[in-house]
Order: structure tokens, then C-alpha cells, then sequence
């Protein structure tokens, strides 16, 4: 559950950035054109869900595709690049479906009958609740904080541009530290023995 409320977190706040990323990188038509990607993502990734047989853990399967949606976000920020950002959203998005079928269907088969009302109930209310907070700050994050940031720390500032580009760093920084973080929380939570064997 921590983990999910974690993981909505990192997601959201680059997600509800896709939009104005999109606009800067390729106006209106790309932006389009990405949502478009996006739509495919999650229509293949349920569709891989609906057909797949799972042979390992659910929980070896959760976090492989926690992995593949870090990686996804990790390359919409890698580079100002229209097939990049694209390529990423799709990947981003196939693996969002089956995170949350494998998890749903770990939390039924884990809660006894008379007690999944009361065990979804108060999953779904820790796990949503970060959503609005990770909605609030995106805004702030790309418009004051990376940039005054970035101004601050000269250092910082050259190294990221270096490695990333100036174009859109604003927004980029954020895919790319989110994509980073997802990753290393999932390898860091399924490091517990008693997840990875659930």
C-alpha cells in the first residue's frame, strides 16, 4: 500500500505534465499525436494483461513493470525528441494496466472475503489521496522550483544541461528524475523478501 502511494505520486506528477510537453515540443497536432500514443499504450498493455498467463509471482510481476513504466518515463525526459517523448508515453502507459491488474488481483487473493470491503476501502483511500498532492505541486515544480534551481546551483545547472539539454529542462527534469525515482523505489521495496514472495 506505501508502495502505491508512493508510486502514484512519482507517476502523476509527470503525467499531468504530458500536455504542456507535448505543446512546447510540437504543438496542438503532436500533442494529439501523443495522446494518441498513450491511448495505444494502455489498449496493448490490457490487452497483454487480459491474454498473458502469469507463470511467476504477481508481486516479481508488479515490479518488472514498475521497472518498464520508470523506464518509459525515464525516455520521455531523456531528450527534447518528438519519437522519444512518444516512444515513452506508449511504454509508460502499456505497463500502467498491468501494475494495476497484478495488484488488484494480489489484494483479492491476500484478503479474506469478509474483509475486502474494509481492506479496499482503505487501500483505495491511501493510495488515492496523494493523487490531488502530486496534481498540486506539478505546476509549481516546472514553472519556479527546477528553474530557480537550476539557477541556483550553477553547477547543477551545466551538468543537467550537459547530459540533458536546456529545451524544455523545465519539464523534461521532472520525467527524467520521476522514471529514476520509480525504479529505484520498486528494486528498494521488492528487496523485502515478503513481497517478493507474496
Amino acid at each position: 500500500m506505501i508502495f502505491f502511494a508512493l508510486f502514484n505520486f512519482l507517476l502523476n506528477v509527470p503525467d499531468s505534465l504530458t500536455e504542456p510537453l507535448g505543446l512546447s515540443v510540437g504543438g496542438s497536432v503532436y500533442m494529439g499525436i501523443l495522446k494518441m500514443c498513450g491511448g495505444v499504450g494502455v489498449l496493448c498493455g490490457s490487452l497483454f494483461i487480459t491474454v498473458k498467463k502469469i507463470k511467476k509471482s504477481y508481486s516479481k510481476g508488479i515490479f518488472l513493470a514498475s521497472v518498464l513504466a520508470g523506464t518509459g518515463l525515464f525516455l520521455m525526459g531523456i531528450c527534447n525528441n518528438r519519437y522519444t517523448i512518444a516512444i515513452g508515453e506508449i511504454i509508460f502507459l502499456f505497463a500502467s494496466p498491468i501494475i494495476n491488474t497484478m495488484a488488484g488481483t494480489l489484494w483479492i487473493l491476500k484478503t479474506p472475503k469478509e474483509l475486502q470491503g474494509r481492506v479496499y476501502a482503505a487501500r483505495s483511500m491511501v493510495t488515492r489521496s496523494i493523487i490531488p498532492v502530486s496534481f498540486l505541486i506539478a505546476g509549481p515544480l516546472a514553472d519556479k522550483w527546477i528553474p530557480d534551481l537550476l539557477n541556483k546551483y550553477k553547477s547543477l545547472g551545466n551538468i543537467v544541461d550537459n547530459l540533458l539539454g536546456s529545451s524544455n529542462i523545465n519539464y523534461r527534469f521532472i520525467f527524467v528524475m520521476s522514471g529514476i525515482i520509480v525504479i529505484i523505489s520498486a528494486a528498494n521495496f521488492f528487496t523485502n523478501r515478503y513481497l517478493r514472495e507474496l
